[in-house]
């Protein structure tokens, strides 16, 4: 398993991973209720690890992404767009509430609406990258841990705009990372 995602649903509350079988990368999404037996087994087109994935459920769409590429399926298993990252790495891949989705490469972060439109995008000087992208689901805002200092949390103004709002450096190297949503605690 590479990657996992919870899903909160209307009826049940499921999961999806992503895992390697053979020569294939699989989406697999399960139900809490019955392990046995998978919802659906998605195909992907990635030719490479899955890095990361997440899950958009108002739009019913996965976001996956792997080197040099990043790939929406819907819940049914179709695919819904394929894009190219030629020579990058994709550190991770995710939804706002509004179905807006981002990503971060070695190119920096993209952001896309739900309608597959660009949005806007922001790149890094020198090496540093964005492993991480967290959205706020209250506001225009969104928080990315980058191997700038060690690691830093630096938190952004995404309405048409990437002034950063607030700087918070680890003393430690950072894997990973949530915040809290209800008291925005790290």
């Amino acid at each position: 398993v590479s990657s996992l995602v919870t899903i909160d649903g209307d009826t049940q509350d499921t999961f999806a991973y992503a895992t390697r079988s053979g020569n294939h990368e699989y989406i697999i999404h399960y139900g809490y209720s019955d392990t046995d037996n998978h919802l659906i087994k998605i195909k992907t087109a990635h030719s490479s690890k899955i890095s990361c994935l997440d899950y958009d459920p108002v739009n019913d769409v996965f976001i996956s992404g792997s080197d040099e590429k990043v790939e929406l399926y819907s819940g049914s298993g179709l695919m819904i767009e394929e894009i190219e990252e030629t020579g990058m790495q994709i550190f991770d891949c995710k939804f706002s509430k509004d179905g807006d989705y981002a990503w971060s490469s070695e190119d920096g972060v993209k952001i896309r609406d739900s309608n597959h439109d660009f949005l806007q995008a922001i790149t890094f000087q020198n090496t540093i990258t964005a492993e991480k992208i967290i959205f706020d689901d209250q506001l225009e805002k969104i928080s990315l841990l980058t191997n700038q200092g060690g690691h830093t949390l630096t938190t952004y103004e995404t309405n048409n705009s990437w002034d950063i709002i607030d700087n918070l450096v680890f003393g430690h190297i950072v894997n990973d990372l949530d915040i809290n949503p209800i008291n925005g605690d790290v």
